[in-house]
């Protein structure tokens, strides 16, 4: 992975997490009459799996995808919009040289609602491009009081490690993360 390519990711992640502006979290609509499944109530989700989330939900969400013809990479997020404020951005900005997938939501309220952990993230576009495409990046936000990156995912011995390091070298708060699916973390201004 190059250098240059791993630069822009932090600084997209850095330039997003400050630009974001704050704006207070409301709570989280009640199940509207239907049952919650104990998985998806265990990971903090309305929903199990996204056929779940269609059956209940018309509205509220834009699925975007863009296909750059010779990428060997996805850049993706499940939990855009204002499911993780701020992850649409980064995942936008490299559009014009790889292939990006975002799953948005778009309501006016309550779009913690549509989240579905990642492991769970079904989504039948998202699931054939993972295919297609050797490598992925997933990009997420998360709740902390400190201000740092996690890195995450399972190739430890190249990616993960080459963006630990290039975030060291630059001077930013990191961590590994977990060795799940999921590649980058970063902590937005909204959900302070």
């Amino acid at each position: 992975m190059d250098s240059s390519f791993l630069f822009c990711v932090l600084f997209l992640m850095v330039k997003c997490s400050h630009s974001v502006q704050k704006k207070k979290r409301k709570k989280a609509a009640s199940s509207r009459g239907r049952k919650v499944s104990k998985r998806a109530k265990k990971q903090g989700d309305q929903y199990e799996n996204f056929k779940q989330l269609m059956r209940y939900e018309r509205d509220g969400y834009e699925i975007e995808f863009h296909e750059k013809g010779g990428s060997d990479l996805l850049v993706f997020s499940p939990h855009g919009g204002d499911i993780e404020p701020g992850t649409s951005e980064i995942v936008e900005a490299f559009q014009e040289s790889y292939s990006t997938y975002l799953f948005e939501g778009t309501k006016q309220d309550n779009n913690r609602d549509l989240h579905i952990t990642s492991t769970n993230f079904d989504e039948p576009i998202l699931v054939q491009m993972i295919k297609t495409y050797p490598f992925s990046i997933s990009i997420h936000g998360y709740k902390s009081d400190k201000r740092h990156t996690l890195v995450g995912g399972t190739n430890e011995k190249n990616a993960k490690r080459a963006v630990v390091r290039e975030l060291k070298d630059r001077g930013f708060s990191r961590r590994n993360g977990t060795k799940r699916r999921t590649a980058f973390w970063y902590r937005s201004q909204k959900y302070k």
